[in-house]
């Protein structure tokens, strides 16, 4: 208890406050998009509002939104070789340099190349796949 100056006492709530559950559930209902909004409910009352609901025959999950994501990879680019036989960039045909990661092309670019790195030079790395 905290007594004021003017002779009045306050209390503090000490409680912690429950937590509340926040589940937003997107459903196409008749090819509509629909978002169903669930809060303040506890969890095994969630468990059974998702289950009836997408146990009905005519809801069915929203289809996850096009684009945004990285889509497969794009197989690597094997190097080019030089007539020594060493490992060449497709790209510059500079001699790759071997790091600790794979081999790089040592050729400084211009920033506005698509094929610059951050740093400005080639971003082509060959690594040896087993």
């Amino acid at each position: 208890m905290t007594e004021h100056a003017n002779g009045t006492a306050a209390t503090l709530d000490t409680k912690p406050k429950p937590k509340t559950t926040a589940i937003t559930i997107r459903l196409t209902f008749k090819d509509a998009p629909v978002d169903i909004a669930l809060t303040d409910a506890g969890i095994k009352d969630v468990e059974s509002i998702i289950t009836s609901v997408l146990a009905r025959p005519d809801w069915k999950p929203a289809k996850p939104p096009q684009g945004g994501g990285f889509g497969p990879r794009k197989p690597a680019t094997p190097p080019a070789y030089a007539a020594d036989g060493s490992l060449c960039c497709p790209h510059h045909h500079k001699p790759l340099n071997q790091r600790n990661f794979g081999w790089t092309c040592p050729q400084c670019l211009d920033a506005s190349d698509p094929m610059a790195n951050k740093n400005g030079y080639c971003k082509y790395v060959w690594s040896e796949q087993k």
